[in-house]
C-alpha cells in the first residue's frame, strides 16, 4: 500500500509536533517563527506521492539551535522520470533521474537499494541551501563516477578523487558522494566507510593530507569506540581545485540498535550514559542529550498510517583543528499498517515485539 503526498506531510507534521512537545524538545528542535516556517515549507518539496520517503532532521547538541531537513529516496523512484519536476528542487531531481538511469543500465536490481538524498541547510539568513547525495560504492564507483562528475560539471575533480580513493582503499571505501552546489565554495563531500573502525583513521587522514584531529579529540573517539555500539564513517570535503577543505567529520552509526525498540534499550543503557558523559565532558554536547530518548518512537498517526522515528547517527566535527558542536540525525519513515508486518521490508521488528504486540 502506497503513502500519498498528504499522508507523508501529515506524518512529518505529527513527528515535528512530537519532537517539540518532548521534554527539552524545544531546546534541541525549537526555532523562531521565521525559520520554523522555512522548515515546514521545505517538507512539501520532498514528498513523493506513492513512493517511499524518509525524512531526516539534524541539530547541534550544543550552541546555537539549528534544524536542517533532509529526505531519503530509493533510486527506483527516479528511474522513469523526475517526480520533483516543477518544484524548486527539480534540478536535483533531474540529477537523480540521470543517476538512476545510469545505475539501471549497469545493474537494475540496485535501484531498490541505492539511496538518494536531498539535504537543506535552513537558517534565517537566506533561502534553504540544498545539497544532493548519492549512494555510490563498490565496483560502481569506477563505472559511474566519471559520468556523474561530468553531469555536475566537475570532471576536473575526477583525477584527484581517484587518487584519494586509491590511497585509502586498504582502510576505507566510498559510500556517499555529496554535491554542495549552493554553498559558496561548492565542495564535493566524500563519505567513506572505515573498514576497521578508528584503527586506521589517523593513517587515512595522513595519507590524503586531510586536516588532523587534535590528540585529545582522537582520545575522545577512542573512548567512544570502546563502548562497541557504533561503526564509523569519515567525511571530507574536496574543493573545486582538488584540495581538501578544512573540515573533517566522523559519523557514529549505531551498530546493532537500529530499530526503535532496540534503540529504546540502548538509550537507557550504561553505554549511552557514558556516551553522554564523554560528549558533554568534551564540550561538544550539553543537556540536550537528555531529550534524545523521547525522539525514538513507533506510533500510529491514523487508522492505517504509522511512523517510526529513530536516531540515524551522530557526527563529531572539526574545522581547522577546532571542535564544533556534535550533531544528531533523526530519521522518520511513514508506512502503511499492512507494510508494518512485512518481514521483507524489515518493519516487523519496528512495530511488533516478540509476542506480536504493538510497541507504544
Amino acid at each position: 500500500m502506497s503513502i500519498s503526498t498528504m499522508q507523508q506531510l501529515e506524518a512529518f507534521a505529527f513527528w515535528r509536533r512530537q519532537l517539540l512537545a518532548a521534554p527539552m524538545g524545544r531546546q534541541l528542535w525549537g526555532l523562531d517563527k521565521t525559520v520554523e516556517a522555512k522548515l515546514m515549507n521545505q517538507a512539501p518539496l520532498y514528498a513523493l506521492n506513492g513512493q517511499k520517503v524518509d525524512f531526516y532532521v539534524e541539530a547541534p547538541l550544543c550552541g546555537q539551535p539549528q534544524v536542517d531537513l533532509s529526505a531519503q529516496y530509493f533510486a527506483e523512484a527516479f528511474a522513469e522520470d523526475n517526480p520533483l519536476q516543477g518544484l524548486k528542487v527539480e534540478q536535483e531531481g533531474d540529477f537523480f533521474h540521470f543517476y538512476a538511469k545510469a545505475l539501471a543500465t549497469s545493474k537494475r536490481e540496485l535501484l531498490r537499494h541505492s539511496n538518494l538524498y536531498l539535504e537543506a541547510d535552513i537558517t534565517d539568513e537566506s533561502e534553504p541551501k540544498v545539497a544532493s547525495f548519492i549512494n555510490l560504492s563498490g565496483d560502481f564507483v569506477e563505472v559511474l563516477l566519471p559520468s556523474v562528475l561530468a553531469y555536475r560539471g566537475r570532471l576536473k575533480q575526477l583525477p584527484p578523487v581517484r587518487t584519494l580513493l586509491e590511497k585509502v582503499h586498504e582502510w576505507c571505501e566510498p559510500w556517499h558522494f555529496g554535491f554542495m552546489e549552493s554553498r559558496e565554495i561548492r565542495p564535493l563531500r566524500l563519505v567513506l566507510i572505515l573498514k576497521q573502525g578508528l584503527k586506521d583513521l589517523e593513517r587515512v587522514l595522513e595519507r590524503i593530507a586531510a586536516p588532523t584531529i587534535p590528540k585529545e579529540r582522537r582520545e575522545l573517539l577512542e573512548q567512544i569506540e570502546e563502548l562497541r555500539i557504533f561503526k564509523f564513517m569519515l567525511d571530507v570535503d574536496m574543493l573545486e581545485d582538488g584540495s581538501l577543505g578544512d573540515t573533517v567529520g566522523v559519523e557514529l552509526i549505531p551498530q546493532d540498535a537500529i530499530y526503535p525498540a532496540t534503540q529504546q534499550q540502548l538509550v537507557q543503557s550504561e553505554d549511552f550514559a557514558r556516551l553522554c558523559e564523554l560528549l558533554q565532558g568534551a564540550h561538544v554536547a550539553d543537556q540536550r542529550m537528555k531529550s534524545l530518548p523521547n525522539t525514538i518512537m513507533a506510533a500510529p498517526i491514523s487508522a492505517d498510517t504509522y511512523i517510526y522515528s529513530r536516531i540515524s547517527h551522530f557526527k563529531l566535527r572539526w574545522q581547522a583543528g577546532e571542535a564544533m558542536p556534535a550533531k544528531v540525525y533523526l530519521q522518520m519513515r511513514p508506512v502503511k499498517r499492512q507494510s508494518c508486518i512485512n518481514e521483507d521490508w524489515g518493519y516487523k521488528k519496528v512495530f511488533l515485539n516478540e509476542e506480536g504486540n504493538e510497541h507504544e
